[in-house]
């Protein structure tokens, strides 16, 4: 069995011959912060939609939260406004509504780091992310768009 730092070593050099042979217990392996070779996938600067779908197809866990946020694979790749790797992963499976420790779902960080492109946001939305749905602190992704100014992310999360 390979150990995790062999595993993300693979990941993050984009050794594809070697993801294809990792089993379902290594894929899902995780760090001391309870991070799993999809999340370092996800987090890879030169993040690879192909590297995702190799570990996805050995057997990662696309709903495995971190330790420290409880952060899933979807809520790295939301907040990077990613949408390649947010649709990968809620095509295979990844709960678009899940939490954080704050309450704060994959919608919330993408609409919190929101740029001039729209695309993960989009994604989220057609998979069904909730932009009315409060965190902890009573705040959805729609009202921290309307308070931030972001008239283009409220026409987004109203549907307009």
């Amino acid at each position: 069995m390979k150990t995790f730092d062999e595993v993300t070593r693979a990941v993050y050099r984009k050794e594809m011959a070697t993801l294809g042979e990792l089993t379902p217990g290594e894929v899902n392996l995780t760090d001391a912060d309870g991070r799993t070779p999809l999340m370092h996938a996800v987090l890879a600067e030169d993040a690879d939609p192909a590297v995702v779908v190799s570990l996805i197809d050995r057997g990662a866990d696309v709903n495995v939260t971190d330790n420290g946020q409880n952060w899933t694979a979807v809520h790295f790749a939301a907040r990077d406004q990613n949408e390649a790797l947010v649709r990968l992963l809620l095509e295979a499976g990844a709960e678009v509504d899940a939490v954080d420790v704050f309450g704060n779902t994959p919608l919330w960080r993408g609409v919190l780091n929101a740029g001039s492109d729209l695309a993960a946001l989009r994604a989220l939305l057609e998979y069904g992310a909730d932009p009315r749905r409060k965190n902890q602190y009573g705040a959805s992704p729609l009202d921290m768009a309307r308070e931030s100014g972001q008239r283009d992310v409220v026409a987004l999360l109203e549907g307009r």
